[in-house]
C-alpha cells in the first residue's frame, strides 16, 4: 500500500530524472561562456559585461538544482567581473567555470545517451483558468523566471511536491499582466531578469496598492539582498531565498510567508 514515504520517493525520482535532463542541456551554457571568454581575450568592450550576466544566470540555474560547486565558481566569476580583477584573471576563472559546466554536461550525456532536455510542456501545470476551481487550502502560486530550465524545475516542485496550483510565466511584464486581485496567494520571482528585474517587478506590484500592498512575494536569487543592494526596499510581506536550496525548504518558506501575510491582514 502506497503511503507518504512512497510518494516522497517517487517525487524524488522524478525530480532526479528532470535534473539529469536539464544538466544535459548545460552544454549550451558552456558554449555561451566560451564565446564570452573569446570576446574578452580579443578586447571586445562588451564581453566582460556579457560574461558577468552569463555567470550570474548560471549561478542561479546551478543553484536551483543543487550544483554547489558550479554555483560557487559562477559566483567567483561574477565577483571578478564586478570587482577590480584584470581581464586575464576573469578569463582564467571563466575558463574553469566553462570546463566544469562542460564536464557536467558530458557526464550526464554519456549516462543518458545524449538525450535532449525534455520540453517545457512535460511539466504538469494547471492553467490560470482553473484557479477558481481549486480548494481554499491549495495555494495559488505565480512563478516568474526567464530561464526555461528553472521554470521546469520550479513547476515540478510546486505541482508535485506540494500539489499547489501554479501559473508560470517567463518575464516580469507577463507576471504583472497575470496579476488580478485575489488570483494568487504568493508570487515567486527571479531577481535578475532582462527588461524588468525582480526589484522593478516588486516595486510595481507594491505601487498597485490595495490587496497588492500585502501580497506575499518571494525573491529567488543566487545573490543575497545585501549583495544586490535591495535590502532597504523590502517589507515584511517579502521573502528572499538564496540558491541553492532544497525543494522542501522552498515550499516551507512559501507556506510560512503566506501564513504570515494572512495573520497580518
Amino acid at each position: 500500500m502506497d503511503g507518504p514515504a512512497e510518494d516522497a520517493a517517487a517525487f524524488e525520482a522524478r525530480l532526479a530524472a528532470l535534473k539529469s535532463r536539464m544538466e544535459a542541456g548545460l552544454g549550451q551554457r558552456a558554449k555561451e561562456l566560451r564565446l564570452g571568454i573569446a570576446g574578452l581575450a580579443q578586447a571586445d568592450p562588451d564581453a566582460r559585461t556579457q560574461l558577468g550576466h552569463q555567470a550570474h544566470r548560471l549561478r542561479g540555474i546551478a543553484g536551483t538544482y543543487g550544483h554547489h560547486e558550479l554555483t560557487a565558481q559562477a559566483a567567483i566569476v561574477e565577483s571578478a567581473v564586478r570587482g577590480d580583477s584584470q581581464d586575464p584573471e576573469v578569463i582564467r576563472e571563466a575558463e574553469l567555470l566553462a570546463s566544469m559546466v562542460e564536464e557536467v554536461s558530458r557526464r550526464v550525456g554519456a549516462a543518458e545517451g545524449d538525450s535532449p532536455p525534455s520540453s517545457e510542456s512535460a511539466v504538469s501545470v494547471p492553467p490560470a483558468a482553473r484557479l477558481d476551481e481549486e480548494t481554499s487550502d491549495s495555494l495559488r502560486v505565480l512563478i516568474i523566471d526567464d530561464d526555461a530550465f528553472v521554470r521546469r524545475l520550479l513547476g515540478r516542485i510546486f505541482s508535485e511536491l506540494s500539489d499547489f496550483c501554479v501559473t508560470i510565466v517567463a518575464s516580469a511584464r507577463e507576471g504583472l499582466s497575470a496579476l488580478k486581485p485575489g488570483a494568487f496567494d504568493i508570487v515567486l520571482t527571479d531577481a535578475v531578469m532582462p527588461e524588468m528585474n525582480g526589484r522593478a517587478f516588486y516595486t510595481a506590484v507594491r505601487e498597485l496598492g490595495g490587496p497588492f500592498a500585502t501580497l506575499p512575494v518571494l525573491i529567488l536569487s543566487a545573490a543575497t539582498a545585501e549583495e544586490l543592494g535591495w535590502e532597504s526596499v523590502l517589507d515584511e510581506y517579502t521573502g528572499w531565498i538564496c540558491k541553492p536550496f532544497p525543494p522542501d525548504e522552498l515550499v516551507s518558506r512559501v507556506v510560512a510567508l503566506v501564513e504570515h501575510a494572512r495573520g497580518q491582514t
